[in-house]
């Protein structure tokens, strides 16, 4: 013990890093920030979850890394943040269901991650029960992730957890008996986060890192994934998550007649300005909330929410953006053909592009075409930068690795994609004679063709065959797409992707055929001209030279093409010369210079 006469008072003081240094708790540890990394046993081995127990001063990032990479869950388009009563709290037959109907078709139909405190008790015990009702209902398809961010300290039988040897899995015992103030954890939740600060039955340790860590996944691979705060019942403690959830501008979703703070909050929304009195919120507080501790500071932040809702109502044109942004992250391209773009509604082009950003990298080929529809310019949207930001989220594939290394920078990327497919010279075989040539844009500037190329190379059929249809030169395009695929399923490693990537390349000799087709019914020379028409987006060669390299056999064996090709070998020669007269020629020279053979400038004239 040290001399008290000598010792500053602040050394009685508790010190985390000095009482509870955080130290790995099994030889398992996967990482240093973590304490333990197992799976984890509720109840019977039927039920087997993930967990980790990290510290509270874990960045963000190294727990976004863990769920994604390490457990492998996808990452999500919307985050769900459930909070509210900590303890039990009954709710009503009828609306205990609409809030598991409601949640669980949200978290199904978008994708969404719900996140909650994990324990079996109050609003997560609800949460869990409506994730049970899912799993047991064998009409529904797909993965609901439930993620309990719990306090280590509070865990009942949290002992059963730890082992100095490994356990795989770890036998919870969530028997709630003789648990006193601690609490146990919700069997049906999917993923455990316990964050530990070193102290013992002290709630609310895990309020800050969870915070932080729906910061980090709402703003992750640069695209602003929407976060929802949905409250049930609560106290004091869940209107100040709520006050900072709307600071942050998260939208609230308040469970009316769930009980307490959910109905106070709910019955003031509801009134028009004028009638919202500090006497009514306070004979609102006395019906729902019986002991509050400092009522003034609990009414001014009821008097906040309300100003905050009522501001939103008003916000106009950044209102319909957040809803614009909510419906492309939950793919209801329904609500937002009928909601959204409406007839009174004005769009630029420019309120469109995060929108679209959004539907691209999420792979949302509804909502792109709408957004189409609806005015989004493809020029003014397809920056350089933007077009970077789209590789830079693509897997990582051979080809890219390739061509990184022949575009020295980015204003370049586009143009190499043509210098490597192919070549800059016609040849002079493919009839250059019979070549039109007119007037074309920069090459390089063609957003229909880049997205085009950015949708191929990611094997994406339905983004592809929008772009497609946007592109100026659409046969060439579709001849371009089947010798990129065809290469890109050559250099492949993995066979099934490679099989997609065949059966892609011959659904573009297929279009290609189509448009080749109907251009030769209306007018055949014209339908052959457009065969050697030098294109100047992609790379100045021509369709049939994109053809024979692709090795388009059926596209080639057209009669169209073959007519032409016929052409191209009796080159000034009509092909309805007779062998026998050309053979004559051959024989006796002079009669090249005779009427003996027809010439196709002669049967023009």
């Amino acid at each position: 013990r040290p001399d008290a006469e000598h010792t500053p008072e602040s050394y009685w003081k508790y010190c985390k890093v000095r009482h509870h240094p955080p130290i790995p708790t099994c030889s398992t540890s996967v990482h240093p920030s973590f304490l333990c990394f197992q799976n984890i046993c509720l109840f019977s081995h039927l039920h087997v979850f993930q967990y980790v127990r990290v510290s509270s001063d874990t960045r963000p990032e190294v727990l976004y890394e863990l769920l994604t990479e390490q457990w492998k869950l996808t990452p999500p388009n919307l985050l769900i943040s459930v909070t509210g009563g900590a303890k039990n709290f009954y709710l009503k037959a009828r609306l205990k269901n609409m809030f598991h109907r409601g949640l669980i078709k949200v978290a199904q139909t978008t994708g969404a991650w719900i996140l909650t405190g994990g324990t079996n008790t109050g609003v997560m015990k609800h949460v869990g029960q409506a994730v049970r009702s899912y799993a047991l209902s064998s009409s529904l398809n797909g993965h609901i992730v439930a993620i309990g961010v719990a306090t280590w300290g509070i865990i009942h039988n949290r002992h059963t957890l730890v082992n100095p040897e490994g356990s795989f899995p770890a036998h919870y015992d969530a028997d709630a008996k003789g648990q006193g103030h601690l609490s146990c954890l919700d069997h049906n939740h999917t993923h455990f986060l316990l964050v530990d600060n070193g102290t013992h039955g002290q709630y609310g340790v895990e309020i800050e890192l969870r915070a932080l860590l729906e910061k980090c996944i709402s703003g992750k691979n640069g695209v602003t994934i929407p976060v929802v705060c949905v409250v049930l019942d609560g106290g004091p403690g869940t209107l100040n998550t709520m006050y900072n959830a709307m600071l942050n501008g998260t939208p609230c979703v308040v469970l009316e007649g769930s009980g307490r703070i959910a109905d106070v909050v709910a019955n003031v929304a509801e009134l028009p300005v004028s009638r919202v009195t500090i006497a009514l919120i306070q004979q609102l507080m006395k019906n729902f909330l019986c002991n509050t501790k400092s009522p003034s500071e609990t009414i001014k932040v009821v008097i906040f929410i309300f100003s905050a809702s009522r501001s939103g109502e008003c916000l106009g044109g950044e209102s319909s953006q957040r809803q614009l942004e909510l419906a492309v992250a939950w793919n209801r391209v329904d609500i937002a053909k009928t909601e959204i773009f409406t007839d009174e509604s004005q769009w630029k082009s420019e309120q469109l592009h995060k929108a679209m950003f959004t539907a691209l990298v999420g792979n949302k080929p509804d909502f792109v075409s709408l957004l189409l529809e609806n005015g989004v310019s493809l020029r003014d949207f397809l920056q350089k930068e933007t077009l970077c930001d789209l590789y830079k989220l693509l897997p990582n594939c051979l080809f890219l690795r390739r061509l990184a290394k022949r575009a020295s920078t980015s204003q370049n990327l586009t143009s190499c994609f043509s210098k490597i497919l192919f070549p800059l010279q016609l040849s002079k075989s493919l009839g250059s004679r019979s070549t039109f040539r007119e007037e074309s844009p920069d090459p390089q500037t063609n957003p229909e063709r880049d997205l085009f190329l950015w949708a191929i190379i990611h094997n994406n059929k339905e983004l592809a065959e929008i772009f497609w249809e946007e592109c100026q030169d659409c046969m060439a395009a579709a001849l371009a797409a089947s010798k990129i695929l065809k290469k890109l399923a050559e250099e492949g490693h993995d066979a099934d992707e490679g099989e997609e990537m065949i059966k892609l390349a011959k659904h573009y000799e297929k279009r290609a055929m189509d448009v080749f087709s109907e251009c030769y019914s209306c007018d055949e020379e014209r339908a052959q001209k457009l065969l050697v028409r030098v294109s100047p987006f992609w790379g100045r060669t021509t369709c049939l030279r994109m053809a024979l390299e692709a090795d388009t056999q059926k596209f080639v064996a057209q009669s169209g093409v073959q007519g032409l090709l016929t052409q191209i070998w009796c080159g000034e020669l009509s092909v309805e010369n007779p062998v026998w007269r050309v053979l004559v020629c051959i024989i006796f020279c002079p009669l090249i210079y005779m009427p003996f053979l027809d010439y196709r400038y002669e049967l023009c004239n």
